[in-house]
């Protein structure tokens, strides 16, 4: 009997490590919870068939039982030593999905649901909660990812301490914190893929930079090797793997064992991305309306200028009061910026400190 229970955790333990319950809580749960009890049974029938033998050794050793007129021989049986063994062996197999577990339930909700919204696996979940992340304010960000540039960083990995920090955003500004989770995830990836000698790593990230070539991309890059020289790759990788759907199969299968899917957390930088162009894509045409009435009005007053000067009064009111019409306009379209504008300005200082765009200033007809 001991054997069987023995045998049923042994079962229980290898069924944890299917990707199918591994990345199900209910089903790993439910397996641990049925590992262990198995292996407390099988351990107490061990226990007590071991009690029984040594009561039993006083008998004769080769006496032999007769039932229904048959000589039946004892079975022979498996010694305690190598029970022990296996058990030990069973109790070291299931200490890990035992941890993992408890370090998903011992996790802070908030980091999970931030896991779990980013698309990780069970193995980036652990990865990014083994790192103890949390979520800093502006002034926690100042102290725990210092800036050289001035801005506060949206997030950072300390690998000494491995620990990660998570700018803590406005509302509007949520999902900024999914994708930093799983780009500062990706580092600690980065680091142990490194450290494993995967030298194709490097020139993955490298071809997939050089074919892109984002102007965007570019920029971040440049940005990085001023404040952190040196972490060209380790932040190439984080960020063609959160914000960009068009790397290589090479590239991409790196990603793979710590996301579901990776696009979506590409799906959520992009959102960000169109929040900021929808707004300068409003901001640049009402600047193009501005200016065409600004034009509209130059020409009107030199106008109305000429035929006062000849002294045609209707052909001076009737251009003087196009001038005034498109002074007006302009500056309606001037209000409408200034409003448009200073929610943008709000929304750029939410993300990342910047100082805010200029405001354009009326005009004042002439008389």
């Amino acid at each position: 009997m001991a054997n069987i229970f023995l045998l049923a955790s042994g079962i229980c333990i290898a069924l944890l490590f299917l990707p199918t319950i591994a990345d199900n809580e209910s089903l790993l749960i439910l397996g641990i919870l049925i590992a262990v009890v198995s292996f407390i049974l099988g351990i107490a029938y061990l226990v007590k068939s071991s009690s029984n033998q040594s009561q039993k050794s006083e008998c004769p050793v080769n006496k032999i039982e007769k039932k229904m007129g048959k000589e039946i021989k004892k079975r022979p049986r498996i010694p305690l030593w190598l029970r022990l063994v296996f058990s030990v062996v069973i109790l070291a197999i299931i200490y890990q999905p035992i941890a993992n577990q408890l370090t998903i339930w011992g996790a802070d909700p908030v980091m999970v649901t931030l896991a779990q919204q980013a698309s990780m696996s069970r193995e980036g979940e652990l990865l990014f909660l083994r790192a103890n992340p949390q979520l800093d304010s502006d002034s926690q960000m100042k102290s725990d990812c210092p800036s050289n540039d001035g801005f506060i960083e949206q997030g950072c990995y300390n690998p000494q301490t491995n620990r990660i920090y998570i700018r803590e955003m406005p509302r509007n500004l949520y999902n900024v914190e999914i994708v930093t989770a799983a780009h500062e995830m990706l580092h600690i990836v980065y680091i142990e893929l490194s450290s494993s000698g995967d030298a194709s790593l490097n020139q993955a990230i490298e071809s997939n930079y050089s074919s892109i070539n984002d102007p965007e991309l570019n920029t971040q890059v440049a940005n990085y090797a001023k404040i952190e020289p040196g972490a060209k790759d380790i932040e190439l990788f984080s960020l063609l793997g959160t914000e960009h759907s068009n790397i290589s199969d090479g590239l991409s299968n790196y990603y793979v064992p710590y996301f579901t899917n990776i696009n979506i957390v590409v799906a959520y930088n992009t959102q960000i991305l169109n929040t900021f162009k929808n707004y300068e894509s409003q901001l640049n045409e009402l600047k193009k309306r501005i200016d065409s009435y600004t034009n509209a009005a130059k020409i009107a007053y030199s106008n109305s200028v000429s035929w006062a000067r000849v002294g045609n009064a209707r052909q001076n009111d009737y251009n003087y009061n196009i001038y005034v019409a498109d002074v007006n306009a302009a500056n309606k379209a001037v209000d409408q910026y200034n409003q448009l504008l200073e929610s943008y300005n709000k929304l750029v200082t939410e993300y990342n400190g910047t100082p805010p765009v200029a405001q354009i200033p009326s005009t004042q007809a002439q008389k």
